[in-house]
């Protein structure tokens, strides 16, 4: 058996260019409800595509889309297969664009500081989940 992972395509939403701390809970909702737009996968996916048995998806508008792009429709669709939930940190004063903040959140969040799932956590739990799909 070969697992292949693929990134999904670039998000149709640009979003602004620079933003406040308290805004990104806003902007990650518009980011996670975004397809692919017109972002097409490069010749290298599609003839990985055309080998696909099953296809397995996060519920992330982007990442099914993604699929669909390459002619595939996924079998299993589950929040299980989507990257762990950015916290927000309440940063006064400054923007910066969301790229940076992204960053910033991510690493806050590899260091243990999250409010919502622990490092740890987030480590139990997984794979946890995955075993209904193996």
């Amino acid at each position: 058996m070969e697992i292949i992972l693929m990134r999904h395509g670039k998000p149709g939403f640009a979003g602004a260019q620079k933003v406040a701390a308290h805004e990104m809970a806003g902007w990650i909702n518009q980011y996670d409800l975004s397809g692919i737009g017109d972002d097409q996968p490069p010749e290298a996916s599609r003839e990985l595509a055309r080998s696909v048995l099953m296809v397995i998806s996060s519920p992330l508008p982007r990442a099914i889309s993604s699929a669909r792009n390459l002619n595939l429709e996924p079998e299993i669709i589950d929040r299980v297969f989507r990257e762990a939930e950015l916290p927000v940190y309440l940063i006064p004063v400054v923007k910066l664009s969301p790229f940076s903040w992204v960053i910033l959140f991510r690493l806050m969040w590899l260091c243990g500081m999250s409010k919502k799932l622990s490092l740890l956590r987030w480590q139990k739990v997984v794979p946890d989940e995955l075993q209904a799909y193996c």
